[in-house]
């Protein structure tokens, strides 16, 4: 597979730059941005029921969880589960109390498996780590003379997509994916305003952070204003909060990014083994390169399916399950869970797979959050059609928002449908499956660019648009031409 070069990035990044400055400068046509809209209505002889802009290039937002999920289905399956291993190079020794001493390390291969945390272990958040530490005690081991090592190799390169602005990488949305990773790469932290003037904010976050207080109080005069930021030390578990909170601000609460998440891991998985009766004497380390030696396997935690994992992503429009899924993906066909490779992976699928042209998409992530994402109506369209005829069909949709569940709560009354929402600044975007009373589906896809409108007033023109293609209304003049599959390679 070829990755994507820099100047293939840098292309497209200067095409969109282009678009994004004449959208900013041309009267008329563009003033009140851009919209992309296709609908059609079952899977043979389609009848277009709105076409506008169909073919030409948006940006999604995180519409773009679509293609990582289809993705996922197809060459992983819904019930593929991801396996954390735990193993040695060294050897287990028996000890005079009983039991026995580990002489090596202990390494952890770390899966980039998201789930471990209280969203899929409800009455404990720390349930993985502790079956872990179980099993290990079970076996008798009771003394670790080595290293607690997170192998983190399988995911090298960049964590984070080029395009992802640099202030979201500092918040829960912008968590990125880990070899190995607890509460969704995120910790929480909550600040208020110093007793006087000049004195520095309160600050009380989570305790295996260490939080560097660079605030300010000031006075009223500032209220509704404050400049606090956070800035997440990268590898290291610290966080600079700096700027001024104003004496009259109430307290608030944020979650952020875990700056270290496999460090921060390595050292939760240290306390479950000391829980369990197993001392570690040596060091929590990160490796990005795999430990010398043949490893023999002493452990393992299975993930659930990720049919659920899909779920998350698809419904709830969660970032982090998207960005993990993708290096899972990649990790699980080519070895190598690099961010480029699943990317390399996603954009194969449409082509090869789903048949749509290369011209028709340029991936930057899994998740949507990167403005540098691309994507006709058409071939988001044709993707969902695809999709509709796979034999995991039913595990997909039932993954996907509706009006009584996930990020589709909220947009007013809405017809029989499922879809997947995508929200960034000055996008609004809504893909799915209609299913009318007669039972033949329509697939659409509305993408809203350069809106500066509100959020309820663009999902109201959305909507509307929902009801119409629900009672099959198509709109006049349309050419059923333009419901032709995209095709491959051009």
């Amino acid at each position: 597979m070829r990755s994507r070069t820099t100047t293939d990035r840098l292309a497209t990044r200067l095409a969109v730059c282009l678009v994004t400055g004449l959208a900013a400068v041309a009267p008329a046509a563009w003033a009140n941005g851009l919209d992309g809209i296709f609908a059609v209505r079952g899977l043979e002889g389609l009848e277009v029921l709105e076409a506008e802009n169909a073919e030409r290039l948006f940006t999604p937002a995180s519409v773009q969880k679509l293609i990582v999920g289809a993705a996922v289905f197809h060459y992983l399956g819904p019930d593929y589960r991801v396996a954390t291993h735990v193993a040695t190079a060294g050897e287990l020794l028996p000890i005079e109390e009983g039991g026995y001493r580990l002489t090596g390390d202990l390494v952890v291969e770390g899966a980039c498996d998201p789930t471990w945390g209280r969203r899929h272990n409800p009455q404990d958040a720390r349930a993985p780590l502790r079956q872990i530490a179980r099993d290990l005690a079970a076996l008798g081991l009771r003394r670790v003379e080595g290293d607690l090592v997170v192998d983190a190799s399988r995911f090298p390169g960049r964590r984070y997509p080029d395009g992802w602005p640099e202030g979201d990488a500092a918040f829960s949305w912008g968590a990125a994916p880990s070899a190995l990773a607890i509460d969704e790469n995120v910790v929480g932290v909550s600040v208020a305003a110093g007793g006087a003037l000049g004195q520095p904010a309160r600050i009380d976050g989570a305790a295996d952070v260490e939080w560097i207080n660079q605030t300010v109080t000031v006075g009223r005069e500032r209220h509704g204003r404050g400049s606090l930021e956070f800035q997440p030390i990268w590898g290291q578990p610290r966080v600079v909060v700096r700027g001024e909170y104003p004496i009259s601000e109430p307290a608030f609460g944020v979650r952020l990014a875990s700056p270290d998440p496999e460090g921060r891991a390595g050292i939760a998985l240290r306390q479950a083994l000391e829980r369990a009766g197993i001392e570690v004497l040596g060091e929590v380390r990160v490796a990005q390169r795999p430990p010398p030696g043949k490893l023999e396997r002493l452990a393992t935690y299975t993930s659930p399916p990720v049919r659920d994992m899909v779920v998350v992503m698809l419904r709830n429009s969660h970032n982090f399950y998207a960005e993990s899924l993708l290096r899972i993906l990649a990790a699980a066909r080519v070895g190598d869970g690099r961010l480029d490779r699943g990317l390399d992976l996603e954009s194969e699928f449409l082509r090869y797979v789903v048949g749509i042209d290369r011209v028709d998409f340029e991936l930057d992530d899994a998740s949507g959050l990167s403005p540098f994402n691309l994507i006709s109506p058409r071939a988001t369209v044709a993707l969902l059609r695809w999709v509709y005829q796979q034999p995991w069909r039913d595990a997909y949709l039932t993954a996907l928002a509706s009006g009584s569940g996930g990020t589709l709560v909220g947009w007013g009354r809405l017809p029989p449908m499922v879809g997947k929402t995508g929200t960034i600044r000055h996008t609004q975007a809504l893909a799915g499956v209609l299913t009318p009373a007669d039972g033949v589906p329509v697939f659409f896809a509305v993408f809203l660019n350069h809106r500066t409108q509100s959020r309820p007033q663009l999902r109201g023109e959305i909507v509307r648009a929902l009801w119409r293609w629900h009672r099959g209304t198509a709109a006049p003049g349309l050419s059923s031409a333009l419901a032709a599959p995209t095709g491959v390679e051009r």
